[in-house]
């Protein structure tokens, strides 16, 4: 166990397992935590989020629950600022939200990797230079994608601008804001 990180920023690397990620040990979240000498704190963690995601009801219980599965300890009242970065799709194509939305459909369609549905703009980029990202809606990784989304939505709910999500402010002992 570490001593009481105060009111120093830490960083916690959420790689997301799919909602059921339990039953497929190939396939688990996965945590890490750093401070912000990107030294490691507590131990990294294997295992299955969804019970932390369903039984926390603030940002700050979630942020506990992360640090607790990675045996990182702390005064509750003097919770740190929190970096989360999360590896997953949090979102879906603006073409898949506009004809999910009933909003009219794209285009022609030429093939998978052009796709508006298939993948975001981002992704289609990564084509163009030769990589071969994953989709959330064709490939394997629809339950991650939707894991991490919800997790955003409950926890982090207001976009403070593009990638960027902000929880429930709330005020540690130290009296700084973080949100």
């Amino acid at each position: 166990m570490n001593s009481t990180l105060g009111g120093f920023a830490i960083y916690i690397g959420w790689d997301v397992g799919g909602w059921n990620c339990d039953k497929n040990k190939s396939s688990r979240d996965a945590l890490v935590v750093l401070d912000a000498n990107r030294t490691l704190l507590g131990q990294p963690w294997r295992g299955n989020l969804c019970a932390a995601i369903n039984q926390a009801n603030t940002t700050a219980e979630w942020v506990q629950a992360l640090l607790d599965c990675c045996q990182v300890a702390y005064s509750p009242n003097d919770l740190p600022s929190v970096v989360l970065a999360i590896d997953t799709p949090l979102g879906f194509s603006q073409a898949f939200r506009q004809q999910s939305n009933g909003e009219g459909a794209a285009g022609s369609i030429a093939d998978s990797a052009t796709n508006p549905y298939l993948y975001r703009r981002t992704a289609r980029y990564l084509f163009e230079q030769g990589l071969a990202p994953l989709s959330p809606v064709k490939d394997m990784i629809g339950s991650q994608a939707t894991k991490g989304m919800h997790a955003l939505a409950r926890f982090a709910p207001r976009s403070a601008q593009v990638g960027v999500w902000q929880g429930a402010t709330f005020v540690p002992k130290d009296g700084v804001e973080y949100g």
